[in-house]
């Protein structure tokens, strides 16, 4: 099986395992073995034993590992193809000794019991495994692929093998165990091929494409049965053995995938509605029946024309319906993405943004209907390093330095832009390297117009330096204020004293005068601070007092008063 590798490089990256080199050699052993008949027909019997036993093993055990791997229904539905892999290899490894050694072609009871037990585990395993609910726009689409695939399957298996099936007689007539043999294998075909369809995830379709191919190998060789009219008996180291050792190699690889993608934890959990793809079986079981009629044409062979030619006819007609229902489909998705479109341009024409296309040369390659309105023809289009000629030119070399720093990681970067008013306006960009992405290849420059919040920040700043203004001017209102009443107490304590001379008294009556002028002053700066003017009312110091401290006190006659 596969494991993955958690290098730096890719996590889950396949190694190849010895058992792989395995298998591939003991495969190339094999064909060379029925190729060039090595050891001759005396070994036969037992060479056939010694390649079929490893494989069918191997086959076995990987189907059961891949079974404790998974959960639900497709666990079960492993362990029974499993158990179908066990039982076919040991009733093979009967069968091929018994072939071996007896002359007579009839079978006894107990080994067709044993060599059919195979088939109900198969059948089970392939009814088991989950499939999907298509949405409710696909299920017609998965409909018409069921009745294709179905029509297709049971023509190729009829060619193979219920044609000539059916038409032996004489003495090559079929037994029992022939219509268990016959009909099992081909109803495995139809049902892998439901499965297919059935199938919502590529790891499921991918078990289920394979597990079609082994079924569809182990139907091919009942042509040579039973279209030989009793002209034919196997034995080991006949060319039908190389078909049956492809049947189990196709199981091994289906195991092996199932394995391989749960390492690499692909195997994604099966879910409702999903989309519907019809993949390739659908045609190539469409291929198959016409390459089936075409041979009979060719050969002259009229037994099945006419079931082939209504079954192509029927094909055919099925395949002009699934056909109608794809344009219908596709002209759906044509008017969703029409409207799409259509509601992303509308959505981009009214847009703010400021969105700039450049490529690696630095020439403007697209520009938004929003860029225009706000640039006008400023920019070149073809011009290399056109849009510097819109940039203010102190911001040219913070814009070029942004551009180099997107091809490690988005930037960003601030410019001021000339306007189709003739005003610069500021403007937030930032850019993105996307010329590595196919539906961009370009430099994306993303911008909004912070002309607004640039002013308005610049009026705040103003706003600021008035009010740390205001803040001074009130301090120092304070503190010439505290000074002034000390020089108006004095200036009252000296006109209190004795009379003084003439001059004296001129002398206070100035210092009385300039410090009334100096308060008005400061009662100036203090409105200032406080971007109001200062009220002005009365206050009973007794009362404030008398509800301050709860002290009773005798006012003067006079009502004592200040003003704040």
């Amino acid at each position: 099986m596969q494991s993955t590798s958690t290098s730096p490089e890719g996590k889950g990256a396949a190694v190849v395992r010895p058992m792989d080199v395995a298998a591939l050699l003991w495969t190339l052993l094999f064909f060379g073995w029925l190729a060039f008949d090595w050891l001759g027909p005396e070994w036969a019997a037992v060479v056939d034993v010694v390649f079929f036993t490893p494989l069918g093993v191997a086959v076995g055990v990987a189907q059961l590992h891949v079974a404790r791997r998974v959960a639900g229904r497709e666990r079960a539905a492993w362990y029974l193809l499993a158990g179908s892999s066990f039982s076919r290899f040991v009733s093979g490894t009967v069968w091929g000794f018994w072939t071996a050694n007896s002359l007579d072609d009839n079978r006894p009871v107990w080994l067709v019991a044993l060599t059919s037990a195979y088939l109900p585990f198969l059948i089970a395993g392939l009814l088991t495994f989950a499939g999907v609910r298509w949405r409710r726009a696909d299920r017609l689409r998965s409909r018409l692929d069921a009745a294709i695939v179905m029509i297709g399957s049971l023509l190729v298996v009829w060619f193979f093998a219920l044609g000539p099936f059916f038409r032996s007689t004489g003495t090559h007539a079929p037994a029992v165990h022939d219509w268990i043999y016959t009909m099992g294998d081909s109803l495995a075909v139809v049902l892998a091929a439901a499965l297919y369809l059935r199938s919502g995830t590529r790891y499921a379709r991918t078990v289920a494409t394979l597990l079609l191919v082994a079924s569809t190998l182990q139907v091919i060789p009942d042509i040579a049965f039973w279209s030989a009219q009793g002209q034919f008996t196997y034995r080991a180291g006949h060319w039908i053995a190389g078909f049956w050792f492809a049947v189990w190699g196709v199981k091994w690889l289906a195991a092996r995938y199932a394995n391989a993608a749960l390492d690499a934890e692909g195997a994604a959990p099966r879910t409702h509605d999903l989309a519907y793809s019809s993949g390739y079986v659908p045609h190539a079981f469409l291929a198959a029946a016409s390459m089936v009629l075409l041979y009979l044409l060719a050969s002259g062979d009229r037994q099945d024309n006419l079931l082939f030619a209504v079954g192509s006819g029927l094909l055919a007609a099925l395949l002009v319906a699934r056909e109608m229902v794809e344009i219908r489909e596709r002209e759906r998705l044509l008017r969703d993405q029409t409207a799409d479109t259509a509601w992303h341009r509308a959505l981009l024409h009214h847009a703010y943004d400021f969105v700039v296309l450049m490529d690696g040369f630095g020439r403007t390659t697209y520009l938004s209907p929003a860029s225009r309105r706000l640039l006008g023809d400023a920019v070149p289009v073809t011009e290399r390093w056109g849009i510097l000629k819109a940039v203010h030119p102190d911001d040219h070399t913070a814009l070029r330095e942004a551009v180099d720093g997107a091809s490690e990681a988005p930037s960003m970067a601030s410019c001021r832009m000339l306007s189709v008013s003739g005003e610069w306006r500021s403007l937030s960009l930032r850019l993105q390297d996307l010329r590595q992405d196919p539906l961009v290849s370009a430099i994306v420059i993303n911008g909004l117009d912070r002309t607004r919040e640039t002013r308005l920040v610049a009026r705040l700043r103003e706003t600021e330096d008035v009010e740390a203004l205001g803040v001074f001017a009130s301090g120092l209102a304070h503190d010439l204020n505290n000074v002034l009443t000390v020089i108006q107490a004095h200036a009252e304590m000296l006109e209190l004293d004795p009379p003084r001379s003439p001059q004296e008294a001129s002398d206070l009556a100035a210092i009385r005068t300039e410090t009334v002028r100096a308060s008005a002053l400061t009662r100036g700066l203090l409105a200032l601070s406080r971007r109001k003017s200062s009220p002005r009312e009365p206050i009973d110091v007794a009362s404030v007092v008398r509800e301050r401290v709860r002290t009773h006190l005798r006012a003067r006659a006079w009502p004592l008063s200040v003003r704040r």
